[in-house]
């Protein structure tokens, strides 16, 4: 007897609910307090029906990412351009940060998506949504000789790492840091690099 495969449309709507369930149960748990066992339970399916979708549990939480990373880069793409690339700059850093506020409790630890998918994953998934949104607007304030001449690279780089540890100070140290103090430390940050 042949097991027959669910339709595309259902599939696809199957496979966006476990990643919603699953994102929940990483972003409440933790990666360690998550198992295929628990995500099939949140799903009401068997541990054999999630396998169907996802082949690990590395890979249920790669798909969170990914969904997490595309929630950012929809929140830092919505930022409207003006014709001040310093201003849009600074109100993208802000968002990114207010995202990580605001939606905290229901997103992962970027240090513990970090340590169990590995950096170059991580980056490599990053690279893909708010990273990408970053680089464009580091263009701009390059192109139109905002920045000093540093490498561009360098400087998609070294921006992105400050967010970065701004979000994960801001969500593992929340009493130590005030979301305003963050913002002034990254727009002080920034002016040491303006021309």
């Amino acid at each position: 007897m042949s097991v027959k495969s669910p339709s595309p449309k259902f599939a696809e709507e199957t496979r966006d609910t476990l990643i919603q369930e699953a994102l929940e149960l990483f972003a409440r748990h933790g990666y360690a307090g998550t198992s295929i066992d628990r995500i099939a339970e949140k799903v009401n399916m068997t541990k054999g029906a999630v396998y169907y979708y996802f082949s690990s549990k590395k890979e249920v939480l790669i798909a969170c990412y990914q969904r997490q990373a595309q929630w950012v880069a929809e929140a830092v793409g919505a930022v409207p351009e003006t014709d001040n690339p310093w201003d849009d700059t600074l109100r993208l850093c802000d968002t990114f940060l207010d995202f990580v506020v605001s939606n905290g409790r229901h997103t992962m630890p970027l240090q513990e998506v970090i340590t169990f998918l590995g950096w170059e994953t991580w980056r490599d998934i990053d690279s893909s949504y708010t990273m990408g949104t970053l680089a464009r607007t580091i263009s701009r304030l390059q192109d139109g000789g905002w920045l000093k001449p540093y490498p561009r690279n360098l400087l998609n780089s070294m921006i992105y790492g400050v967010l970065v540890e701004a979000a994960i100070n801001l969500a593992s140290s929340p009493d130590d840091y005030t979301l305003q103090d963050m913002k002034t430390l990254i727009a002080d940050f920034l002016g040491g690099m303006r021309a």
